[in-house]
């Protein structure tokens, strides 16, 4: 009890670091920290030579791609050194604070570990803003399916390896921080020499994954942001493609009546192309509104997450690129107007009805100051039957409870209306009644193509609906998806990592009510332009300027931008058949040719001559970005 009670007070740790060996003790600390990053890595590599094949050379690739951690630990065990030297009292503190500092770097490591075997990238700083206690029901969900007992096992195994290494290196040769500082060097050095003879290209994706550091990643990337947009103060751009305007209210395609929005969540173009043209029997439901209406093939995502994603298309404003907090906690507080909000004002009802929960992520906190008439989620639906052991492994209730309380809705209506449909049984783990029960069974792209049939039959559940309220001829529905997802494609899983096609080009299909399948169509779109679209198609005007751009206003623009932030930031455009990247990670722009190239697997590196006026454009955009700021609200209304 006397030594329980040392530890509670502290008392224990004040003498361990007071004590004339406290630099041998976080020099084992240090140490410790080595041994586990190296065992860390050499994991991933083996992850990565399970996913893909360019890494030929096993324990190269592992020195390789331990390097950076090599080189943040020994100048943690340098400035140890000098801390000891200091008197007592900073001695102490900056001891105890290296120590920290070590350890909260070696969980960031295993975090990194976790991520890069289930997503295939590096951990994302940006992620741990969006971790609080709305999100803990979402984060256990995942959790469930992502800490298998193997991995577990695994972990577990390599955490105990590096302690037990750590000590032994300790006990046999009894090294300080000096020594500690000086063996971090010679192994940087050695992962140097690693990397310079290394067989994989260093173009590949895979590999530059498995070098990624976090930190480093997340660092760099802060200089590289803040350098481009000094630049940008320098370099004349028209800022037409992104300026605030007002939306006209006018539109030549479909003028009046009800629009329902109906988002799929995390479903790729190219996993649903073949069954919107109908060459499946996959989604007959949507394949049927596709032959009615009209679709779009370069339709984006402008952030690969869902509740950025949320945001931006009600606001119709692109997200800060930010490694910090997310818009929807941002913008929470602050005046301004969805278009939703603007519908409301006109006098049409407006609902959104989502399967999943609205607190992940801040957004029913913002939908409080920005309301929808109407707001549905797993906390407020009511369905049949005992779901208990769905929501537990899902975190939702299902699409077919979710499209019976939207038709219910529908049936009631007397006035025009906006309805937001929000299916998540296609998001990752995907579930489906085909499906096996269990999350952490079954491949993920067959679970993933059993629940578009589901997420067909909850969209076809909704256009009954309507069929049966006799407003078929006055209602007009566009599909979606918030992001795509990927499935092995440049070592990837799921989303919210990279703009490659896979995760930010998604379905668009607009059809049935006043809707002119004849009707000019901007060639290419975005979620940004979904709300001054419906707004037009309304005849209502926006309550405040927007970004986004009408799909059918004849002048649309040319280009669309999507982008990823936190520790992986990168940002894009495409451009007719171009396509335009920017890695702030490796301070370079790529070039896509997607026709000739649609699996972007041979980026083209610019020359400065060739990279000056894309460059210049993204820093423009990201500046200009950074310019708009909003008083806070000053009722809970936001006007």
């Amino acid at each position: 009890m006397g030594q329980l009670r040392n530890i509670m007070t502290g008392s224990l740790l004040r003498r361990w670091v007071r004590a004339p060996a406290a630099g041998q003790r976080i020099a084992t600390v240090i140490l410790i920290a080595y041994a586990i990053a190296w065992l860390a890595k050499l994991l991933v590599v083996y992850r990565d030579h399970t996913v893909d094949t360019p890494l030929d050379n096993y324990l190269l690739e592992a020195f390789a791609a331990a390097g950076s951690s090599s080189l943040i630990l020994a100048s943690l065990a340098l400035v140890a050194a000098l801390i000891a030297r200091l008197p007592l009292f900073v001695r102490t503190v900056g001891l105890v604070l290296v120590g920290v500092s070590t350890a909260l770097y070696t969980v960031l490591l295993v975090l990194s570990v976790i991520s890069t075997i289930k997503m295939g990238t590096t951990f994302n700083l940006y992620w741990l803003s969006m971790v609080d206690g709305e999100n803990a029901q979402a984060m256990k969900a995942y959790l469930a399916i992502a800490l298998t007992p193997q991995l577990l096992l695994v972990l577990f195994a390599i955490v105990m390896a590096g302690i037990i290494a750590g000590l032994l290196v300790q006990r046999i040769f009894a090294l300080g921080c000096v020594s500690a500082a000086l063996a971090g060097a010679v192994l940087y050095a050695m992962a140097m020499a690693a990397v310079a003879l290394s067989p994989a290209p260093l173009t590949s994706p895979v590999v530059r994954q498995v070098r990624a550091d976090p930190l480093v990643a997340f660092t760099t990337q802060w200089q590289v942001r803040q350098r481009l947009l000094e630049a940008a103060q320098t370099i004349p751009v028209n800022p037409a493609d992104w300026a605030l305007q007002e939306v006209r209210p006018e539109n030549p395609c479909c003028s009046g009546g009800n629009v329902i929005l109906i988002t799929m969540d995390s479903v790729p173009y190219a996993r649903i192309a073949p069954a919107i043209a109908g060459e499946t029997d996959q989604m007959p439901t949507l394949a049927a509104l596709a032959r009615k209406g009209r679709s779009l093939s370069a339709f984006y995502s402008n952030y690969p997450a869902s509740a950025t994603s949320l945001t931006l298309t009600l606001l119709s404003l692109y997200p800060e690129i930010h490694g910090v907090l997310g818009d929807t906690h941002m913008l929470a507080d602050r005046d301004v107007a969805t278009f939703p909000m603007a519908l409301a004002r006109a006098g049409h009802d407006t609902a959104l009805f989502m399967s999943g929960d609205l607190a992940n992520y801040g957004v029913r906190d913002f939908l409080k100051r920005h309301p929808i008439g109407t707001l549905e989620d797993n906390a407020t639906l009511r369905c049949d039957g005992d779901r208990t052991q769905r929501m537990a492994a899902y975190n939702h209730w299902g699409d077919d409870c979710l499209a019976r309380a939207s038709a219910n809705w529908i049936k009631q209506r007397k006035r025009t209306y906006f309805l937001w449909v929000w299916l998540n049984g296609t998001h990752y783990p995907y579930y489906s009644s085909r499906n096996p029960f269990d999350p952490r069974n079954g491949d993920p792209a067959r679970r993933a193509a059993n629940s578009l049939r589901d997420a067909d039959a909850a969209i076809g559940t909704v256009v009954d609906a309507v069929n049966r309220a006799g407003q078929s001829g006055n209602t007009t529905i566009i599909v979606t998806s918030d992001h795509g997802e990927a499935f092995g494609e440049h070592g990837t899983a799921m989303h919210g990592t990279t703009i490659f096609e896979e995760q930010v080009r998604v379905p668009f299909v607009i059809s049935g009510g006043k809707f002119d399948p004849r009707a000019a169509l901007g060639e290419t779109g975005s979620h940004i332009d979904l709300g001054p679209t419906i707004l037009s198609m309304a005849g209502v005007p926006s309550l405040r300027p927007m970004q986004g751009h009408n799909l059918f206003d004849p002048d649309h623009r040319a280009r669309t931008y999507f982008f990823t932030g936190g520790s992986n930031t990168t940002m894009g455009y495409r451009e007719g058949n171009t396509k335009y990247v920017y890695s702030f990670a490796d301070d370079e722009l790529v070039r896509y040719n997607l026709i000739r190239d649609p699996e972007e697997l041979r980026p083209m590196v610019l020359h400065a001559a060739a990279a000056a006026g894309p460059t210049a454009r993204m820093a423009a955009f990201m500046a200009y970005r950074q310019t708009l700021v909003w008083p806070k609200l000053k009722t809970g209304q936001g006007r």
